[in-house]
């Protein structure tokens, strides 16, 4: 009789076949926490999506980014809404309630629709057919909402991932102390252990020594066999025996989605090719409800921890070191990581609190300007540059900034002087970073930057120029090298045009700012038509097959800068 009822309280699989996950629940994505499973579709999209459950649909939305063409259905049974994202098109009915909005609202994406009243629909049936609409590569991206909005895990609600076949892997155990009298094995630096496979199957690592405050984390990878790599859904850490932190990807709210900085070792995790490093503690002011810090101490002589880590499947895998743990010594050593919660200067301990103005610190032969931060804002000004902080840390942390004079070049991209800096360190619970560049003479050109260390690029940052103010803004959350640049370079127009699905598509790259959708005109003879670009494949596309024949495109990109070309269709 259970097994019946859990039948019954189970939901249906959205897609024909379980072809498995490609992102997880509360995986990190850059600012934010993702909200539910992505489904992968194999690189196709026109598959059918099934309804979870019995409900009523009660919106839709059709926009260009974001989720696309997306569905919600509420679940009064499950008390639950359903979420289907990055849709090709709807069922016929529903089409047809979007045409008219969009003829209603002259517009492709017309936003949010809300039916006159519920329509009914059961549990498999046809709902819609998978796509790659809004951001990223063809997918269907599945999220189940509670009540009050939050997003909850969808294996809790019956979605299987059981083609999972492979457990985590622990890769590192990443040491991080947090003032100058803190060391790891005598030295006060940021310390990396890799991690070995134990007789009994789960990893461990050679016996190391601290003293004082440290952070820890731990680099873990993890896939299905098939995708990844994936986050994973639990960690529970016990020191000495005794509950020490515990995260459980559950349930979380979307006032708190951009807190990925408290899961996530934002030093170790990064998107493309993925990373994920979690944080073995909760920080004092997250209020994520996946996190639980317990009152355990250190104690003096050795200590034993204990991290086990489970995937999405239930497969558990277990991290068992000891270490020697003593009080800081009186005498601070001179410290060659820049530590967070207190700094030497002069031979003085500074604690962040008692740090209420920005002061310039020499650390291992580099002049840093450091700076705390919390729940109060702060600012860093140097030269024309500002640094504006917000954190949700309710106990008071430190950040460094710098200059930084000479930087990674890339054609196409002009420095503006005096805007490079380098933020660190990678520990930053920031729920805001916004970066002021004061210009003197206006230039639609520039636009901030960061650079992605792996890839040897820059990436635009999007950037507000505010000609009233004079001034250039941008907002991110991490830490890395910035700058201001004027994109001096044309859109790089491919080839020749060429058939994509339904869609004539020609491909266009820029190396800057990116470019400008409303502008791409596509022209043979007196006849023009107006394309979109999609950022993620980097094509202009007209939604229709056009005829063989010679066309012109001619691009801008947002930095004014214009591309034309001829090319044959075939």
């Amino acid at each position: 009789m259970t097994g019946m009822v859990l039948l019954l309280l189970l939901g249906y699989w959205p897609l024909p076949a379980n072809s498995g996950i490609s992102g997880t629940f509360m995986e990190y994505r850059n600012q934010h926490l993702h909200a539910g499973f992505d489904l992968s579709t194999n690189g196709k999209v026109g598959f059918p999506v099934h309804c979870f459950d019995d409900g009523k649909i009660v919106m839709l939305k059709v926009q260009k980014r974001g989720y696309g063409r997306v569905l919600y259905i509420r679940h009064p049974k499950q008390k639950l809404v359903s979420v289907y994202g990055h849709l090709d098109r709807f069922t016929p009915r529903l089409e047809k309630i979007v045409s008219r909005y969009i003829k209603l609202r002259h517009s492709r994406y017309p936003g949010t629709i809300v039916p006159r009243k519920p329509i009914p629909v059961q549990k498999g049936q046809v709902i819609a057919y998978s796509g790659e609409s809004g951001v990223g590569w063809p997918h269907l991206h599945f999220e189940l909402r509670n009540l009050q909005n939050e997003p909850v895990n969808p294996k809790d609600f019956g979605l299987s991932v059981n083609q999972d076949k492979s457990a985590p892997e622990f890769q590192f155990l990443n040491i991080y102390p947090e003032t100058p009298s803190s060391t790891v094995n005598g030295h006060c630096r940021f310390v990396q252990l890799p991690l070995t496979h134990s007789k009994d199957g789960n990893f461990t690592v050679k016996p190391f020594r601290v003293s004082g405050r440290v952070l820890m984390s731990v680099t873990i990878r993890d896939t299905d066999g098939r995708k990844g790599p994936l986050a994973i859904q639990r960690i529970i850490t016990r020191l000495n025996h005794h509950p020490f932190y515990d995260y459980q990807a559950q349930v979380f709210s979307f006032d708190r989605f951009n807190r990925s900085s408290a899961v996530y070792d934002l030093t170790q995790t990064r998107l493309s090719p993925s990373t994920y490093g979690f944080n073995l503690f909760r920080i004092p002011g997250s209020d994520l409800q996946c996190q639980k810090q317990y009152p355990t101490t250190l104690q003096k002589g050795q200590n034993l921890m204990q991290v086990s880590a489970i995937d999405f499947a239930g497969h558990k895998v277990e991290l068992n070191f000891r270490f020697h743990w003593q009080e800081p010594s009186a005498q601070p050593v001179i410290p060659t990581t820049l530590t967070t919660a207190s700094v030497q200067l002069h031979g003085q301990i500074l604690p962040a609190a008692s740090i209420h103005q920005p002061i310039s610190i020499p650390i291992a032969g580099t002049d840093w300007t450091v700076m705390s931060y919390g729940v109060t804002p702060s600012a860093i000004r140097l030269g024309n540059v500002a640094i504006e902080t917000k954190g949700y840390n309710t106990s008071p942390r430190l950040m460094y900034a710098r200059f930084v004079s000479k930087l990674p070049e890339e054609p196409g991209l002009s420095i503006v002087p005096d805007t490079g800096l380098e933020i660190q360190p990678g520990q930053l619970f920031l729920s805001q970073l916004n970066l002021v560049m004061y210009w003197k003479v206006a230039d639609i050109r520039m636009g901030w930057f960061r650079y992605d260390s792996v890839k040897k690029k820059w990436k635009y940052r999007d950037t507000e120029l505010n000609y009233i103010t004079q001034n250039a803004t941008a907002d991110d959350f991490r830490n890395g090298m910035y700058a201001v640049f004027l994109d001096t370079a044309s859109p790089v127009i491919h080839s020749k045009p060429y058939y994509f699905r339904n869609r004539t598509a020609w491909r266009v790259t820029d190396v800057g700012k990116g470019v400008d959708d409303s502008t791409i005109m596509l022209s043979r003879g007196k006849k023009t038509w107006k394309m979109e670009y999609d950022p993620d494949r980097k094509i202009a596309w007209i939604d229709r097959h056009l005829k063989k024949g010679r066309y012109k495109i001619r691009v801008t990109d947002i930095a004014g800068n214009t591309s034309s070309a001829i090319g044959r269709l075939h």
